[in-house]
């Protein structure tokens, strides 16, 4: 299972108290520094629930390397589904960056998921699961029968990135 990090949390042109992110620059907001090294072949989990607080306005969120839009409160298309996580490659800062703005960022966590794990499961992997494939579609008959928390399926590289 993933592990929960202890962290720091510093603000960047931006204050985070009480669940409240006030970003006073134009493009401030935390830095997440991790109390502990993170080895390279691990990867990091940040989970939060971010929301702005301005009635319209559409924001994009930076987080190291990734970025992602949300949409205003007030769009018809806004689902106030406001729970990410996001995958992100070992480093022992992440910098999450939003321009300036109110925001409100709760359940705030970043976990570490060593590569080591995937291989056991990999090696341990029985090959016993019934699968087809039809097209880019997979059929899956996946059988559970001593509660593992991984299913091992072999996805060809051409589609890795084409999942549905």
């Amino acid at each position: 299972m993933p592990e929960e990090r202890a962290v720091d949390i510093i603000g960047i042109e931006a204050t985070y108290e009480d669940e409240v992110l006030e970003v006073t620059g134009e493009s401030g907001g935390i830095d997440i520094v991790l109390e502990e090294p993170v080895p390279e072949e691990s990867d990091l989990y940040v989970a939060m629930n971010l929301v702005s607080l301005a009635e319209d306005q559409r924001f994009t969120i930076h987080i190291n390397s990734y970025k992602t839009s949300r949409k205003s409160n007030v769009s018809i298309y806004k689902t106030f589904v406001d729970d990410l996580t996001l995958r992100l490659p070992a480093d022992d800062t992440i910098r999450i960056r939003l321009r300036q703005g109110t925001y409100r960022l709760t359940e705030l966590a970043v976990y570490e998921e060593p590569y080591d794990v995937f291989r056991a499961e990999v090696a341990d992997a029985t090959g016993g699961n019934d699968f087809e494939w039809d097209g880019s579609r997979i059929r899956v008959d996946y059988r559970n029968d001593e509660n593992d928390e991984f299913l091992v399926l072999p996805v060809p590289m051409k589609w890795a990135g084409q999942r549905k």
